[in-house]
């Protein structure tokens, strides 16, 4: 544990960083950690409100099994090396460091689509020879709404989650995806492609998973 410590303290910082939201018009932002839309916002900025078991894999240094905390608005992990104190930490942004929470691993990544750049933090739930899948969580804040009447109350702004799954291709294009049989048929053509497709459907994350294992041979 001391050790842990000792590491974390060369490594981590507290600090307070811009964020990125989804913005109700599509719009992807900046947006400063004490915006005030978002603090009285209903619901929560983080993807586990709980701190959950981890690990910090920081390039040509051991792992660091730690607590961990991702804040989808402020786009950076919280950090803890005991659960049961109170002291919580981040990762300088000069780190470049991977994130294991949950069973899912967690990189820093930049995807152009669309003319939309996202930066941060993506679930990376496949990366083959051929085929990348990428999700990004995403905060979408519904604003605030004022009552014109005296028999209902003002609705405050609404903190909802979302995600963007995103495949890379084998010639370097992304191509967002729907995690829906339909729309995944339409995007992949190809022969094998249309044969798995035939006999197994996509319903969720790991269905599209065995796909894109299955067509990266």
């Amino acid at each position: 544990m001391r050790n842990i410590i000792f590491t974390l303290v060369a490594l981590l910082v507290l600090g307070t960083v811009q964020a990125q939201i989804f913005t109700e018009d599509g719009r992807y932002e900046l947006f400063g950690k004490d915006d005030p839309n978002l603090n009285k916002a209903q619901g929560s900025p983080y993807l586990n409100d709980d701190f959950l078991p981890g690990k910090i894999f920081f390039e040509g240094k051991p792992d660091l099994p730690v607590q961990l905390r991702f804040n989808i608005y402020a786009e950076n992990f919280e950090i803890k090396v005991d659960k049961g104190k109170r002291d919580i930490y981040t990762v300088s942004d000069w780190e470049n460091a991977i994130y294991e929470m949950g069973g899912k691993k967690f990189v820093s990544a930049e995807v152009d689509h669309n003319g939309r750049t996202i930066k941060g933090f993506f679930i990376e739930h496949f990366d083959g020879s051929q085929y990348r899948l990428l999700e990004k969580p995403e905060i979408k804040v519904t604003p605030p709404v004022r009552s014109d009447s005296g028999y209902s109350e003002d609705q405050p702004a609404q903190i909802k989650k979302t995600s963007s799954f995103f495949v890379q291709k084998p010639s370097g294009e992304i191509t967002e995806v729907k995690i829906k049989h339909r729309d995944i048929r339409k995007e992949f053509t190809s022969e094998a492609a249309k044969k798995y497709l035939s006999d197994n459907k996509i319903k969720e994350v790991a269905d599209l998973v065995a796909f894109l294992k299955f067509i990266d041979q």
